[in-house]
């Protein structure tokens, strides 16, 4: 501000200082934002992964700063209530914690963002993505080339079984390329062409899709709760569908129970595992 110099008349025994300024506007400078997960790293894109069910707890944090600030989370576009708001660091900072949870599937790849306010800054805002696994959602299991059967023979376990000990999870064999947007036959088709002269004639194939799982679930064949030999069967994954061929010798009795089991490895074990029963025919018709 400036002044100039003053100047005055007497007027009814008042003095009148006259005085002119001049204004100059200033705007500080934003503050940088970072967001931290629970073990402080930042998160530059993406937070997680997470499992369905998991709270995501998150930290917006401004290291430094010369100005008071507000800090707000929003879930795409919504605003989140936080339990302390904006609090002041010993470094002088700011920093705002927010729980998300528990998370669901519709969660995957939604936005959270931390936008900072103030007084005597721009807004500054910095955002990532929600990443998850996902259990399998669905599996079906039928003989091949007969008959598909239907998801009233899926069984789903989410919690620990005593039936069934846990499979060991064994790696997808590599079968080349399946076309995208392929129908469950020309999936089948391309799996059993390779399949056809490594294995014996005199055998019977079976077939199991397991979808909805991120990353693609591992397929596991059991026959009276007994793991099958992985050698007979071969998988191929594509986007967040896994298709598993089981080829069965003939001499195998017909009536015996064949468990497709789906799992995800990433998640805890037992969780949101997936199964489908159907009962053997060996038999040619």
């Amino acid at each position: 501000m400036q002044y100039e110099a003053g100047s005055g008349e007497q007027n009814g025994g008042k003095w009148i200082c006259l005085r002119s300024s001049a204004f100059r506007s200033s705007t500080a400078q934003s503050c940088p934002l970072v967001i931290k997960d629970v073990d402080g790293a930042t998160l530059l894109t993406a937070a997680g992964p997470f499992a369905e069910g998991d709270a995501a707890r998150l930290t917006c944090e401004v290291e430094t700063c010369d100005h008071d600030l507000t800090l707000t989370w929003y879930h795409d576009g919504a605003k989140l209530r936080t339990a302390h708001g904006t609090v002041a660091t010993s470094k002088g900072g700011w920093k705002s914690l927010v729980t998300l949870g528990p998370l669901r599937r519709g969660h995957l790849h939604s936005n959270l963002t931390c936008a900072a306010a103030s007084d005597v800054s721009f807004p500054a805002s910095v955002t990532v993505l929600v990443d998850m696994f996902l259990a399998p959602t669905a599996v079906t299991a039928w003989s091949w080339p007969l008959q598909k059967f239907n998801a009233s023979h899926s069984m789903a376990f989410t919690e620990a079984s005593e039936l069934f000990s846990p499979p060991t999870m064994t790696t997808p064999f590599e079968v080349g390329p399946v076309p995208v947007g392929a129908g469950d036959q020309n999936r089948t088709a391309a799996l059993a062409s390779v399949e056809a002269s490594r294995l014996p004639s005199a055998s019977r194939s079976f077939e199991c899709e397991a979808s909805g799982s991120r990353p693609p679930a591992n397929i596991t064949w059991f026959l009276d709760g007994r793991p099958v030999e992985p050698a007979l069967s071969r998988s191929v994954a594509q986007g967040n569908v896994t298709i598993s061929m089981l080829f069965v010798p003939q001499t195998v009795q017909s009536g015996r129970l064949l468990e497709c089991r789906a799992t995800n490895g990433n998640l805890p074990e037992n969780f949101g595992v997936m199964s489908h029963f159907i009962k053997m025919d060996t038999s040619r018709e």
